[in-house]
């Protein structure tokens, strides 16, 4: 197919920031099934404890609920007629989040190391899970609340200048018409003609 008859948002290079913001949702939700399926479905199905199987729920919905929100959000993203520059950005601050996030929590987990606490495997790969899809989810957020500013501000100097040039035009216009009410009253003036 030619590519000149596609919309130019169905390009891979223009849609390659979405798609990978997509991607890194879709990857956390992969690791998450795995771990779900290795660790929490089984606690889930033989769990008796009304509480213990709440928590375990939760712990689900923590895992699997922001890498769905990031898949559609990249979805999202490769939609709205935002700059390229503007995905890239948005890319950005959400690897930002997810790094920053998932750094925290291994610092936390290095001091109750160091503390002697044992640690829990599962217990490891849930917080670091929960923590990079909400970190993700949080990069995201910023960096489009970011883009949405600027382009705000765009369009508000944009229509500021627009206002400006028709404001110049206005004057000009009704100036010439005074300048004309001018001359002809000026002519006017020359007659002592009462009925004038």
């Amino acid at each position: 197919m030619n590519k000149s008859l596609l919309p130019p948002r169905w390009s891979f290079r223009s849609n390659l920031p979405a798609g990978l913001i997509s991607g890194v949702g879709a990857l956390l939700l992969v690791v998450a099934g795995w771990h779900l399926v290795s660790t929490h479905i089984w606690t889930l199905r033989t769990e008796t404890n009304t509480v213990r199987f709440v928590l375990e729920l939760i712990e689900v919905v923590l895992m699997t609920v922001p890498p769905i929100l990031l898949v559609t959000f990249g979805y999202w993203t490769s939609n709205r007629d935002l700059p390229r520059d503007g995905q890239w950005l948005i890319l950005q601050w959400v690897l930002a989040g997810l790094i920053g996030v998932i750094g925290v929590i291994m610092a936390l987990d290095v001091h109750r190391i160091l503390l002697g606490y044992p640690l829990q495997d599962s217990l490891v790969v849930m917080e670091l899970l929960t923590g990079a899809g909400i970190g993700a989810l949080l990069g995201f957020a910023v960096g489009n609340n970011h883009i949405s500013s600027e382009l705000r501000a765009e369009t508000v100097e944009d229509q500021r200048d627009a206002f400006l040039f028709l404001n110049r035009l206005l004057r000009h216009h009704v100036l010439n018409s005074i300048q004309l009410i001018d001359g002809y009253t000026a002519r006017l003036e020359k007659y002592d003609d009462s009925e004038l």
